[in-house]
């Protein structure tokens, strides 16, 4: 770099710049390229996030299903048809469904509820 006392003359030499660059070891990349790959990156780490997310989710509802399997011990032994007759059962107690499809026993059979055997 040249410059002279009063006119506010600058020259730089950029083959000379850029060999000392070199020289040092430094070395640039396009502004475009690190674009590039950080909208990259950033594309990668919120994929792995959905994907944390959706498995996060699948595990809590295979949870809550296995749960709802273990809640069925709570029902009275059922009594009906045979294994070649319709599937049809009687249980002597009162259910509901829950929100989940667990199957909740609210309590004794209805008055009027009996099995008629044929």
């Amino acid at each position: 770099m040249s410059s002279s006392g009063s006119g506010g003359y600058c020259c730089l030499d950029f083959i000379e710049l850029e060999a000392k660059e070199k020289a040092k070891g430094i070395r640039y990349k396009s502004f475009s390229d690190q674009v590039a790959k950080h909208l990259e990156d950033e594309g990668v780490k919120k994929k792995q996030a959905q994907e944390q997310d959706r498995n996060r989710a699948h595990w809590e509802h295979e949870e809550q299903l296995s749960k709802i399997k273990h809640s069925m011990g709570s029902l009275p032994k059922a009594d009906g048809g045979l294994y070649w007759q319709n599937n049809i059962h009687y249980i002597p107690a009162s259910i509901k469904f829950g929100d989940h499809g667990e199957v909740i026993v609210t309590g004794p059979p209805p008055p009027n509820a009996k099995v008629t055997k044929v």
